[in-house]
């Protein structure tokens, strides 16, 4: 009859190492991106205009904001 001994073994030793298999798989975090609200005040060359009060203003004609077209 074989003994019970190595199972108990086997899983003394799961039972430790799984825990802190779980714990360091969670610690493990990829970069992300995060698209961030751009600054009050950016001026966006491409599409001349810029942000103001979480909304983009296009820009006028002599608009204090704006560099000249």
């Amino acid at each position: 009859m074989l003994s019970s001994r190595p199972f108990i073994r086997l899983s003394l030793i799961s039972l430790t190492l799984l825990p802190c298999l779980f714990m360091l798989n969670g610690c493990i975090v990829r970069d992300r991106t995060v698209v961030r609200e751009p600054v009050e005040g950016y001026y966006d060359a491409p599409h001349h205009r810029y942000y103001h009060e979480h909304t983009w203003v296009v820009c006028e004609d002599r608009d204090p904001h704006c560099p000249p077209a």
